[in-house]
């Protein structure tokens, strides 16, 4: 059963049973998707219908911010379980069940993908990386669509940004029922080989994760983090008011 908070559907379950689910849903083959929203997607979904109604078909869409459980108690709504996309995937490396399946990568650098593969024993994968801006130019969204249905995947990782990642995946899922799982994860294997680093296990329980990443890449991040996110206050505003007073 999903919840929504501000409009972006969130599957509230434990990392051991999404885990579970994604092995068997991989076993299967079929075409879903796997999303991970955070403070910035609901932002981005609640101004966007198409956004908001991609997250809302994903077959699972798991919550990635330690923030949207206790903003969402504001606007009535539990949320209990926060699992974050990046320690989602270092777990199905780790279970090593990648060894016996397809493996497609799309985005991240060879260097990256090829270190994490070694490192987990991953012989059978494939990996295309396309040029930055891709998802403006349908030729080189249809590479992307061609690469993942000729790799016939039980997985794929898409590590392209969101919402590139998202928009592509919904159409490949559109195009094909049989390229397995379909994993938005952004930035997730650069994490694994050690290309980007997780801030420390300390910052990331006290909810600070964000503010590490910002110091890391300041001019990148200081419009999401302080003009794009903030914005989600004005849109509980707006929430509490249609249901509580409006009525």
């Amino acid at each position: 059963m999903k919840k929504y908070f501000l409009g972006t559907a969130i599957n509230d379950k434990k990392s051991s049973d999404i885990l579970e689910m994604l092995a068997q849903r991989m076993a299967s083959g079929v075409t879903r998707i796997f999303v991970t929203p955070n403070l910035d997607h609901v932002v981005r979904n609640y101004q966007d219908e198409k956004l908001k109604d991609l997250y809302d078909r994903a077959w699972l869409s798991v919550n990635d911010s330690k923030i949207i459980p206790i903003l969402a108690l504001l606007d009535g709504i539990s949320i209990k379980n926060t699992t974050a996309g990046s320690d989602i995937t270092k777990c199905i490396f780790e279970s090593g069940m990648l060894k016996d399946y397809r493996v497609a990568v799309v985005g991240c650098e060879y260097e990256s993908v090829d270190s994490v593969m070694k490192s987990w024993g991953v012989q059978n994968y494939r990996h295309y990386n396309p040029p930055m801006g891709f998802i403006h130019n349908q030729e080189q969204v249809e590479a992307c669509i061609e690469f993942v249905i000729n790799a016939q995947p039980n997985i794929t990782f898409l590590c392209v940004g969101s919402p590139q990642q998202e928009i592509l995946a919904g159409c490949i899922e559109r195009k094909s029922e049989e390229s397995g799982l379909l994993m938005c994860v952004g930035a997730s294997l650069d994490f694994l080989s050690g290309r980007q680093k997780r801030a420390p296990f300390l910052i990331q329980q006290l909810c600070l994760e964000w503010f590490y990443r910002f110091c890391l890449n300041p001019r990148k991040l200081a419009a999401r983090y302080f003009i794009r996110c903030p914005k989600v206050l004005m849109l509980l505003a707006v929430s509490f008011y249609t249901k509580h007073v409006k009525k």
